[in-house]
């Protein structure tokens, strides 16, 4: 009973030489997967991080042909790996603060046209102001 990876997610394999001459960490050791959707990178090291309890570092690439490539380094066993980017939801708000996250809200509400309180049309203002 083995993971069954989604059509989005290609497990490519290679030799030593062929990877050399594309790998972004030179010589380094890394796992690699071919991906046919939006990543965020950040956000997905620390999926990585978090699942392996590994530091990675990672890097994607896109080919000439349009192939976007996820080399993480150290190496990841392949199976966990596709499993993480398969389960991968970029999140446009990753990275951002408690603030940062709250004026968003807030311009989101005015572009739906909901009414907003006074004290949201202040922070609005002022948030606005600071752009």
């Amino acid at each position: 009973m083995g993971f069954e990876l989604p059509d989005d997610v290609v497990m490519v394999t290679a030799s030593a030489d062929q990877l050399a001459m594309v790998n972004p960490f030179g010589d380094r050791k890394c796992s690699v997967v071919t991906v046919s959707r939006d990543v965020s990178v950040s956000q997905l090291i620390d999926e990585i991080t978090t699942d392996t309890g590994m530091d990675v570092q990672v890097v994607l690439t896109r080919t000439k042909d349009g192939i976007d490539r996820l080399f993480v380094c150290p190496p990841v066993e392949l199976d966990s790996l596709s499993r993480i980017v398969a389960a991968h939801e970029p999140d446009p708000r990753y990275g951002m603060s408690a603030e940062q996250r709250e004026h968003e809200d807030l311009l989101d509400k005015m572009k739906r046209g909901e009414p907003l309180s006074q004290k949201e049309m202040v922070q609005t203002v002022l948030y606005l102001s600071q752009r």
